[in-house]
């Protein structure tokens, strides 16, 4: 009977963004300095459930139910507990669904498809970017990946595995898998970037930075390489087009070397991804040697910028034999919306 007008209560909940980040914010803070003990928490996600009871106001707009997430902070049981059994969620048009539940041992194992209901947007090269959550009454490892699609229903299948902690049976009430964005119709492509290398010249302004990455074969990855600054190429003004939403910002010759930068400016929103490389008109390649990776905020912001400068050591003398190219995969459908999914621990 509680579970149920909870159910019915819920839906008329308002709880507004600052309330939500601040109570998610105490909580997290409470964890770290080890004041949040377990009897603590389950009383707070009691009073919580009461205090959904209690309230009835307009419900605002959220990607997942803002109580479900102070709960499911609080104590996982509890927000599992009170979680209406749900197989499948519209939004957008797009249907996500539980297809087939399994558990054995310490294992379950769920396969949930996704699937367009009014057009063409899901294929075979759909992904969840990176938003979903596996919410569970219960500590273990999980993880999800895509493992098919079907092209006569248009369905993309994925698959959640959890396996829980220590060896030991699965206990527990339901398991809930949300998503908040979908991305698709990739496409991968090989531009020719439009720039005459020969015409590079032989010295360019630089600037000293902090890198989040560095790669390449003849890449000096130490102890402290995160901690060190690097000397990258200042933007010229180049913003030459590579792909959508990608550019160089600058090219140039720094020790003898050549630097080419690209700048992605929409690497949060998109999935649009790849590299540039240096091609002879015989057919040979060649890979750049290290390739840094900053970015001109490690905020999530919308005017967040990252880059990558690419490091080939080809002599000037010789850069006129090749053309810069690229190896990208590029996105061509984002869907922003609310799925969610609840269903039973058993088979």
């Amino acid at each position: 009977m509680l579970k149920q007008r909870y159910n019915n209560m819920i839906s008329q909940v308002s709880v507004s963004k600052d309330m939500l980040e601040s109570i998610l914010n105490e909580e997290k803070e409470s964890r770290q300095i080890g004041m949040a003990k377990p009897m603590r928490r389950i009383a707070l996600a009691m009073a919580m459930c009461c205090l959904c009871l209690l309230i009835a106001t307009p419900v605002l707009a959220a990607t997942v139910d803002p109580v479900y997430r102070i709960v499911y902070s609080i104590s996982p049981p509890v927000a599992q507990f009170f979680t209406p059994v749900c197989r499948s969620s519209d939004s957008e048009g797009i249907r996500m669904e539980v297809e087939s539940v399994c558990v054995k041992g310490n294992t379950v194992k769920m396969y949930v498809t996704v699937q367009d209901m009014t057009g063409d947007r899901v294929d075979e090269t759909l992904d969840l970017f990176d938003s979903y959550s596996i919410n569970r009454p219960f500590d273990c490892s999980a993880g999800c990946e895509k493992v098919g699609f079907d092209r006569e229903t248009g369905k993309v299948r994925f698959l959640i595995t959890i396996e829980e902690w220590g060896n030991r049976d699965i206990t527990g009430d339901k398991i809930t898998f949300t998503a908040s964005c979908l991305i698709g119709k990739k496409q991968k492509i090989n531009p020719e970037v439009p720039i005459e290398l020969s015409d590079v010249q032989p010295t360019a302004r630089t600037r000293k930075v902090s890198i989040s990455g560095i790669s390449g074969a003849e890449a000096d990855i130490g102890d402290d390489w995160f901690e060190r600054e690097q000397r990258v190429l200042r933007a010229d003004g180049s913003d030459v087009e590579v792909a959508d939403d990608i550019t160089v910002s600058a090219i140039g010759y720094v020790d003898g070397k050549l630097h080419v930068q690209t700048a992605n400016t929409s690497v949060l929103m998109k999935d649009n991804h790849g590299s540039l490389y240096l091609a002879d008109s015989e057919g040979g390649i060649i890979h750049s040697e290290i390739q840094l990776h900053f970015a001109n905020t490690h905020k999530v912001t919308d005017d967040r910028v990252d880059y990558i400068e690419y490091i080939f050591d080809v002599p000037r003398s010789e850069i006129s034999n090749y053309r810069l190219m690229g190896d990208y995969v590029v996105t061509g459908m984002r869907v922003d919306g609310n799925w969610k999914v609840t269903v039973p621990i058993e088979n």
